[in-house]
């Protein structure tokens, strides 16, 4: 896992340099305010999708600080300040979302033993983290200035646009809904293909909807699940990559998810059973145990 950041880090901090390199990346994507000079840096994910990427990235802060509270090792709580301003500097408020998400869950649903302390001293250091960040924030901050384009529903060139495109033309195609579409929707003045920035308008369009709906349920079921039983870390993970299903049409996401949930299932066990067996040496605190672990 920390081989995996460390390299997403470097990757992305030298984003462009990576075509020259050869690497299959976009490097950085263009923006509202590339005229004076804001390129949103876009890593290796997914050939280069810097939505991708900062979700990714809120998905390892998250798990540091997971790991923060089972560990108490300050490589934890250190590592989420690069991983924070590559958020910054990806400039997907797609990926801001999903990180304030996350710290939500964190802050208010995730508790053990450790984490009353612990979260004190996260919130002692945030104030360094802001200071640090904040500078690489500032697309960021002027791209959500113009959110308010994102719901033109008569241009194409937002999400709710391409979303009612597609809806549109779905509900024309009624057949398609069954079976998928046969032919690409060319939908931009240069006749190219628009993606429909949503993984489940996506699904239906390439498979039809009986596809779609099954991968939103389970995605769904997989969200009810982690709430129903208390097992809120698991909602770090699953919740981010859920926003970003809803934003972008690729699925590369779902790897990240895989490593980062099969991950956390192992060390919450670990973190727990050692819990566990610390206890069973005092009566008091072996009932408490058997009451209160998962």
């Amino acid at each position: 896992m920390i081989s995996s950041i460390t390299l997403m880090i470097i990757f992305s901090a030298f984003s462009p340099l990576l075509p020259s390199l050869g690497f299959r990346s976009l490097g950085t994507e263009k923006s509202e305010f590339e005229q004076v000079g804001f390129e949103r840096f876009s890593g290796i994910v997914a050939d280069g999708d810097s939505n991708t990427l900062s979700v990714y990235l809120t998905l390892a802060v998250g798990i540091c600080l997971l790991f923060y509270i089972y560990y108490q090792k300050k490589i934890y709580i250190l590592y989420p300040v690069p991983l924070i301003i590559l958020i910054g500097i990806a400039g997907s408020r797609t990926g801001i979302i999903a990180l304030v998400v996350m710290l939500l869950v964190f802050f208010a649903l995730v508790k053990n033993q450790h984490s009353s302390r612990t979260k004190i001293q996260l919130l002692l250091f945030l104030p360094f983290i802001v200071v640090v960040s904040i500078p690489f924030f500032e697309l960021i901050i002027n791209r959500f200035e113009l959110i308010n384009e994102q719901f033109d529903m008569n241009s194409t060139s937002n999400r709710i646009g391409k979303w009612a495109l597609y809806v549109t033309f779905l509900w024309q195609h009624k057949t398609y809904l069954l079976t998928g579409a046969r032919s690409e929707l060319l939908i931009s003045w240069d006749s190219q293909y628009y993606s429909a920035h949503n993984a489940f308008i996506t699904i239906t369009y390439n498979s039809g909807l009986v596809f779609s709906l099954a991968f939103l349920t389970s995605i769904g079921q997989l969200i009810w699940f982690s709430y129903k039983n208390k097992m809120y870390e698991h909602l770090m993970i699953s919740i981010p990559s859920f926003i970003l299903m809803n934003t972008v049409s690729d699925l590369g996401i779902i790897y990240s998810m895989l490593l980062f949930s099969i991950i956390l299932i192992r060390n919450r066990f670990f973190f727990e059973y050692r819990n566990f067996r610390a206890k069973m040496g005092n009566p008091e605190k072996m009932k408490n145990a058997l009451v209160t672990s998962p």
